[in-house]
């Protein structure tokens, strides 16, 4: 089955429309139902996995400040405050204060962060995730299995003039970040697609599904793509068996992928290899395409697909040093000693509200790619 445009459309579109799709949530499971749809549409029929986790629930969570209150959200992998919250002087990190103000990127490492919330030097820190345009951004929680450190609370980067000078002066403020944690489940959705030498290693497809807010172009890019990739396997079965994964979980230390290894623990490396389709695929707001791989025939292999004429008016693939991960959940592969092909960027509106269809999305660019990982998905699952 051929990519098409309206197809591609289709699917970010009705993903983003389904709503917030935050781990162990109701939008996380109406989300899974729909992939089972979309899947079977296909031709081929998909199934739930599974798994459970500590969902958090916040509750008031706000920095009061000379009379007025500032709105945030707290960091899923620090500690909470009661409903009271922490009063003190606002200070910046590592200098005094009660409560740091803080600088911190969405994802990957935060030196600043770490270094605040661990020391012994405050009780609660408010940053700013600063990721694009003004706005409220979220950080993920890659420490989520175990949380701690002081509270965090994350409020839009448009307050942060107001705060860094007020923690100059040493002012006053009180800071809640409450919330509630209840048991849960959330659910991976997976595809098995029969080889014609069943006997060889398995290509494994997966894509994370779950995420801060809707999400269109940072985590509906993938989606779009796992599907098209389906679509290409109903015209062409693969030589090998090849097993799909939509992943929940993502924003919470990747926990739906870790699920599913613990119940296949040998795969990783059994696996010929694992394709995975990351953040962002398509985004139109300076999206910056990165390939990782784990050795250099599956560079060359994946470069094959992903550089030539039509690609000539996207954004430059940049390509990472071979046998390293800089982000995504290629990183549980690496660090097993798998094989692994790896699409993942950053886009101005990574973690944002605002992503959101169809402004977030190019719909060329995501057509584009969706028709080359087709293709490399077809060549590795040969």
């Amino acid at each position: 089955m051929a990519v098409t445009e309206t197809r591609v459309a289709q699917a970010v579109r009705e993903y983003d429309a389904l709503g917030i799709h935050r781990t162990g949530t109701a939008v996380d499971l109406e989300t899974a139902h729909w992939l089972i749809e979309q899947v079977g549409v296909r031709g081929f029929e998909a199934r739930l996995e599974v798994f459970t986790l500590d969902r958090v629930i916040p509750g008031d969570c706000f920095m009061e400040i000379d009379g007025d209150r500032i709105e945030g959200f707290p960091l899923f992998d620090g500690t909470y405050t009661d409903e009271t919250g922490i009063e003190g002087s606002l200070g910046s990190s590592g200098r005094g204060g009660d409560i740091a103000v803080v600088d911190f990127p969405s994802s990957g490492q935060a030196n600043t962060l770490e270094e605040a919330r661990r020391s012994g030097k405050h009780t609660a820190i408010v940053g700013f995730v600063l990721s694009g345009p003004l706005g409220l951004a979220i950080r993920n929680a890659p420490y989520f299995a175990s949380p701690s450190g002081h509270p965090v609370l994350q409020v839009s980067s448009t307050e942060r003039p107001r705060l860094v000078q007020a923690a100059k002066a040493g002012s006053r403020a009180r800071l809640v970040a409450n919330a509630t944690v209840e048991p849960a489940e959330a659910h991976n959705v997976i595809v098995e697609i029969a080889g014609e030498n069943p006997d060889l290693p398995p290509l494994v497809v997966m894509t994370p599904r779950s995420g801060w807010f809707n999400c269109a172009a940072e985590r509906g890019g993938g989606i779009a793509c796992w599907l098209e990739i389906i679509s290409t396997f109903q015209g062409e079965p693969p030589n090998r068996n090849v097993i799909l994964i939509a992943i929940s979980g993502h924003e919470l230390g990747h926990l739906g992928l870790e699920s599913f290894i613990k119940r296949n623990p040998e795969l990783p490396t059994q696996a010929a290899t694992w394709l995975h389709l990351g953040a962002s695929i398509g985004a139109s707001m300076n999206w910056t395409p990165r390939l990782q791989t784990s050795e250099r025939g599956l560079e060359s292999t994946a470069l094959e697909y992903l550089v030539g004429p039509e690609f000539e008016n996207l954004s430059e693939l940049t390509v990472m040093p071979t046998g390293r991960v800089f982000g995504g959940e290629a990183e549980q592969i690496h660090e097993r000693g798998g094989r692994f092909v790896s699409i993942i960027g950053h886009h101005d509106l990574f973690h944002q509200q605002s992503d959101r269809w169809p402004g977030a999305v190019s719909l060329p660019a995501l057509t584009t790619y969706a028709k080359a990982l087709g293709k490399l998905a077809l060549r590795l699952g040969s």
